[in-house]
């Protein structure tokens, strides 16, 4: 069974077993400098996007596995943040399938953005990447859902609701 909750896959990918051929002792030793200096870097912006600079960094090197728990972590609040904006579109999903998507999305980002040197707004870059997408994703599922038939409801009968309820 898949977590559901943003918490829950977070939790998740930090019980993944290390990929081989990581060097494991030293990865774990800048993982663990990292998570040390998290509290202090969500104070302020400069230094959560030099840390977010860094882990992209490591993430980007191919030990996905073991930095994307790290980088879901860094970035939790935003995505919460983010998170409360979206209206779930049922029955088709609701909003741990939007949470689910934004992670993906977030990870996808951190592999595709250009960063600049100084790593300026690299949060905010992410954050925007990321949401823009999963914009057009509930923007498509909303058209595809206005292209349906209501489901039906318990008595057989056609529920009359608008694609967005």
């Amino acid at each position: 069974m898949l977590p559901t909750r943003l918490s829950e896959l977070i939790a998740a990918g930090y019980r993944q077993p290390v990929p081989a051929g990581v060097d494991l002792e030293s990865a774990l030793l800048a993982r663990a400098r990292l998570l040390q200096s998290l509290p202090q870097a969500r104070r302020t912006r400069c230094r959560r996007d030099a840390l977010l600079l860094e882990l992209i960094a490591h993430y980007r090197r191919g030990q996905r596995q073991l930095w994307a728990p790290v980088l879901l972590e860094v970035m939790a609040p935003a995505l919460c943040q983010r998170l409360q904006g979206y209206l779930p579109l049922r029955p088709a999903m609701d909003l741990d399938d939007i949470a689910q998507q934004l992670v993906v999305e977030l990870l996808n980002a951190a592999l595709a953005i250009p960063l600049p040197a100084d790593g300026q707004w690299t949060e905010r870059r992410l954050l925007n990447r990321a949401t823009k997408r999963i914009g057009r994703w509930l923007a498509r599922e909303a058209r595809r859902q206005k292209h349906q038939l209501p489901p039906l409801s318990d008595s057989g009968e056609e529920e009359v609701r608008e694609p967005w309820d």
